[in-house]
């Protein structure tokens, strides 16, 4: 299905035809009719539509045509190089222009034959090494832009030699042994499908034999599909940790521009993202989606989640559905994090990476573990229940002393809602019975009271961990700490004995004693009473029945 649905992304926008790729080179050595180099030879670090590099060339020396390395082609060596193998490389390349180029009647073409028959005469241009990648030109026109020339390496392109059935297509085509590069990953450009080693074999199939039934026709179109997603940066990829989701739509106009918006921006809020979300979701709400010049809800959309481990490609999701399937799952998860916040946020709608920022000690979505980010965005967009690694990951930090903000409360209540299907409140909810929530809500009040009593407060790090996993180990001795904390301002004292008396009714502790210990989930309803109660408590109340800001503070 992934291949199926990239070869029809190839042939929608067919920016590059078989046997061609867009590739970088970084120097234009242009020759005269003799094929010596001239001097009008110089730097050029340009993409351009250039044969296609030969399949499996990390294992073999296998010359490109028209466009390639300085080792290729002047038979440059490295002294850093394990094996010196200059000689051989330069003599493949001749060997390749030679024989597709001798025959053909063009003066380029005969430039190109006198170039590597003369290659004793050649003086290395400066700046170029081993590595240069260098593209041909014939007296100050860049030989793939010759008819002639193109039409030689299309040709042999478009030959079928043993007329097996593609699996992909349906149609009689050469079948592929080798498939292509796929680039922008990382480091390495391993293929997606190969079977070089044993252990990646199946159904009888060693590393001699091709990878799958698969013409070459359907192999270049996703390879070239693939890579071309990769390169458009943001507009139809984004990278997640050790993990990089590659989006797109069928036939699509703006589709994956609104998904990179609703999906989040990678550093700061984006004004028209944020609003165009708003919108969405507003109108989601009411179980449709609002009119979009260029958007059509249900066109097919597809989300590829790639990883590179150990020089290998691993594919961890591959979802596809309808674009407003997909959006309307998106805008469901931005409602489950929806909470209060007392303060000025940046984000009005909290984007995957801070969630993910959240789970780690230095607070970088980068430091996250590897296979999280993928498993966050395949939740998101499936409806799946949440991935538990984020969830314990969130309770770790916040028991390991981590504060407790707005995203991380977040998390916990989209989980609440989502894996253990909770109703849970935005704000404070004091009609709430739950023990744990209550608790919560009863130590933000006792580390309040404590605050207001001495200016600072120093039992949430010396209780509440205790106090989230063990009530009955910390609460008896937090009361008593809370009976010497007395509070000067008018009132205040009063409004507190009050709002602790109404706490410990709800608990109702002299018939239900403190629980020894809260599972998972109740630690998770504990951190966002305690949340909610301490926004609450920076909240005015024009009713003034419950705590307010002093004015003074900032």
């Amino acid at each position: 299905m992934i291949i199926n649905a990239l070869v029809r992304r190839y042939e929608s926008a067919r920016e590059v035809e078989p046997g061609w790729q867009k590739r970088k080179a970084d120097y234009i050595i242009d020759i005269s009719a003799d094929g010596s180099i001239l001097p009008s030879s110089h730097e050029n670090k340009t993409e351009y539509v250039l044969p296609e590099l030969p399949k499996g060339r990390t294992s073999g020396i296998k010359a490109s045509f028209l466009c390639d390395e300085g080792g290729y082609l002047f038979g440059i060596e490295d002294e850093k190089e394990k094996h010196k193998r200059g000689a051989e490389k330069y003599a493949k390349s001749k060997e390749l222009h030679t024989q597709l180029l001798r025959d053909i009647d063009s003066p380029a073409a005969r430039a190109i034959c006198a170039f590597f028959d003369n290659a004793e005469e050649h003086t290395v241009p400066p700046g170029i090494g081993r590595k240069t990648v260098c593209l041909f030109a014939f007296e100050g026109k860049r030989i793939i832009d010759y008819p002639e020339i193109r039409n030689v390496w299309n040709n042999i392109h478009s030959e079928n030699a043993d007329g097996k059935l593609c699996l992909v297509t349906g149609k009689i085509d050469t079948e592929a042994k080798l498939h292509g590069n796929i680039k922008g990953l990382g480091k390495d450009s391993p293929s997606l499908i190969n079977a070089n080693k044993p252990a990646f074999t199946s159904y009888g199939r060693t590393q001699k034999d091709p990878a799958a039934q698969i013409g070459e026709y359907a192999t270049f179109a996703y390879v070239t599909a693939l890579n071309d997603l990769l390169h458009k940066g943001s507009k139809h990829r984004q990278s997640i940790g050790a993990d990089t989701v590659v989006y797109w739509a069928e036939d699509e106009v703006k589709e994956s521009e609104i998904y990179s918006g609703c999906i989040g921006p990678n550093t700061v809020p984006n004004e028209s993202g944020e609003e165009q979300l708003s919108a969405i979701m507003e109108k989601a709400a009411n179980g449709k989606l609002p009119d979009m010049e260029g958007v059509t809800w249900e066109k097919p959309f597809y989300v590829l989640c790639l990883s590179l481990q150990m020089k290998r490609i691993s594919v961890r999701f591959f979802h596809t559905s309808s674009f407003g399937s997909v959006i309307g799952k998106l805008t469901e998860h931005y409602r489950n994090l929806e909470i209060y916040s007392s303060r000025d946020e940046k984000f009005k709608h909290i984007p995957y990476w801070i969630l993910l920022a959240e789970t780690t000690v230095k607070g970088s979505a980068s430091d996250a573990a590897p296979l999280l980010g993928g498993q966050l965005i395949n939740s998101i967009i499936t409806g799946a229940r949440y991935p538990a690694p984020l969830y314990n990951a969130i309770l770790t930090r916040i028991r390991a002393g981590g504060d407790i903000n707005r995203a991380k409360a977040a998390i916990i209540k989209a989980v609440l809602i989502r894996n253990f299907n909770e109703e849970v409140s935005m704000a404070l909810n004091p009609n709430s019975a739950d023990t744990a929530y209550t608790l919560g809500r009863l130590f933000a009040t006792i580390e309040r009271l404590q605050h207001d009593a001495n200016g600072a407060s120093t039992v949430h790090n010396g209780y509440f961990s205790k106090a989230c996993a063990n009530p009955a180990s910390a609460f008896p001795t937090l009361l008593k700490l809370s009976e010497h904390h007395k509070v000067d301002k008018a009132g205040l004292q009063i409004v507190y004995a009050k709002r602790k008396g109404e706490l410990l009714d709800i608990l109702d502790i002299e018939q239900t004693p403190f629980p020894a210990a809260l599972s998972l989930e109740d630690q998770g309803r504990f951190i966002l009473g305690y949340y909610h109660q301490t926004q609450d408590l920076y909240r005015s109340k024009e009713d003034g029945s419950w705590f307010w800001r002093d004015k003074s503070e900032k």
